[in-house]
């Protein structure tokens, strides 16, 4: 009896001490999670863009590409009766990579069809600009930023909005965003678009057009680079409103990837190419449908996560405010082979 009355305060220090430790890890964690929340509302009052700065700055954009096309119809017109033939085409997708990488489908499938080329080059201006805005502006986490960091980046923000409700998803892409290129220079960005598009129609619209057409796209660059420059500078204000800032909502910029399949609620066909020349393999039943080959002009996307409790799963809201404009085709799909 002795001893065990002498083990007892031992024991009640020891649980003492064990829920005082305790007791300083709740209050860490309480900490921790007053200090989230004040950051997300002190972010969230922050809010100094509205959805519709974002949606007049995105209308400008494609007006302006769409201004862009129509200025750079001082290209010698070819006769209406002339289509794309094989010796224009082959030409065409060696001239420049951007064509060959990106616009393949699109020239193939125009060939197929036998596309009067006055069609062919009032969509293959404006997809070419788009293509470029993509690739130098739109599909890097930011601006400048290399591809592979900008992939990894991607899929952790994607994650991310998946799992946390929409403010933290914002607060995170929004810091992420500021600090991921440091180096970035816009400058550099803007002259590297507006060469890479001038020498893209430069190398590849006299190949279907005429060769005249070299020191026609010549005096252009000159004359219109500067209108040019404004776009890009137009898209990047763009990105960065919809990147760097906290809105209610979020938004997207909708351009399907090259033969994805074309979804009607978000994409309408500015051209439907009867037959594309591949087929493509599917694991549904589906015998046909149409696939993206070029994209006209960009769309946009909003969308808002709800979160009931921490508990609930997190739902997204999307709203199309404007639907892409692209170049389609109708494609016979083929049954995939599936190893059992």
């Amino acid at each position: 009896m002795t001893g065990s009355r002498a083990r007892c305060p031992h024991k009640l220090r020891k649980q003492l001490h064990q829920a005082t430790t305790q007791l300083a890890a709740t209050e860490q964690r309480l900490l921790v999670v007053s200090q989230d929340l004040a950051a997300s509302r002190s972010f969230v009052a922050k809010e100094d863009v509205d959805g519709q700065q974002i949606r007049t700055v995105f209308n400008d954009l494609n007006e302006a590409v769409d201004d862009h096309t129509f200025l750079l119809h001082a290209v010698p017109d070819p006769p209406e009766s002339a289509t794309l033939d094989v010796s224009s085409a082959l030409a065409l997708l060696s001239s420049h990579e951007l064509v060959r990488k990106e616009l393949y489908h699109f020239v193939s499938a125009a060939l197929v069809q036998k596309m009067p080329l006055m069609d062919f080059c009032a969509f293959l201006i404006p997809a070419l600009l788009n293509v470029v805005l993509l690739r130098v502006v739109f599909r890097p986490f930011i601006p400048g930023l290399d591809m592979t960091r900008s992939a990894h980046l991607h899929a952790f923000y994607e994650d991310i909005c998946r799992k946390e409700p929409q403010d933290r998803a914002a607060r995170w892409r929004s810091i992420t965003y500021a600090q991921a290129c440091p180096s970035r220079d816009d400058a550099a960005l803007v002259a590297q678009a507006v060469d890479l598009f001038y020498s893209a129609l430069e190398s590849s619209l006299p190949h279907i057009v005429s060769s005249d057409a070299a020191d026609t796209l010549a005096s252009l660059r000159t004359q219109y680079s500067s209108a040019a420059a404004k776009i890009v500078r137009d898209a990047l204000k763009l990105q960065d409103l919809a990147m760097a800032t906290y809105i209610s909502f979020d938004y997207r910029l909708i351009a399907p990837p090259v033969y994805s399949i074309v979804t009607p609620s978000q994409t309408e066909v500015a051209e439907l190419v009867k037959r594309c020349p591949h087929s493509l393999p599917r694991t549904d039943p589906v015998e046909d449908g149409k696939i993206c080959l070029a994209v006209v002009s960009f769309g946009l996307l909003a969308s808002k996560s709800t979160q009931r409790s921490p508990s609930d799963t997190v739902e997204r809201a999307v709203t199309v405010m404007k639907k892409a404009s692209v170049v389609a085709a109708t494609c016979r799909w083929t049954r995939a082979h599936t190893s059992s």
